[in-house]
């Protein structure tokens, strides 16, 4: 499978005029709307990802590079991250027990 696109102003590669040109149409012919993203969707677990949702649609905002079509993969990854960070927490509290493994087998 083969790398995703690059946004024309983010790519290195020196192009001609026409590419540019064509390039800047195939963009804007693909380029979904994000309404979907200004509202964190109701599913998500806590408040915790209901504000890493706010706080990654705002950066990727910055530089106008995700839709509607990403809506699933960042409020998982915001699931993820409020799971983490609860667990995490948790794990602070609870004293680790390390026994001796030679024993167990």
């Amino acid at each position: 499978m083969g790398r995703g696109r690059k946004p024309v102003e983010m790519q290195k590669k020196h192009l001609t005029q026409a590419e540019k040109t064509d390039a800047v149409r195939i963009e804007e012919t693909i380029i979904v709307g994000n309404e979907q993203l200004a509202v964190p969707p109701k599913w998500l677990i806590n408040k915790m990802a209901k504000d890493e949702f706010k706080r990654i649609v705002a950066e990727f905002e910055k530089i106008n590079i995700v839709g509607n079509l990403d809506l699933n993969n960042i409020a998982g990854y915001c699931n993820a991250y409020a799971m983490y960070r609860k667990t995490t927490t948790q794990l602070k509290k609870v004293e680790l027990v390390m026994t001796d493994l030679r024993r167990l087998c």
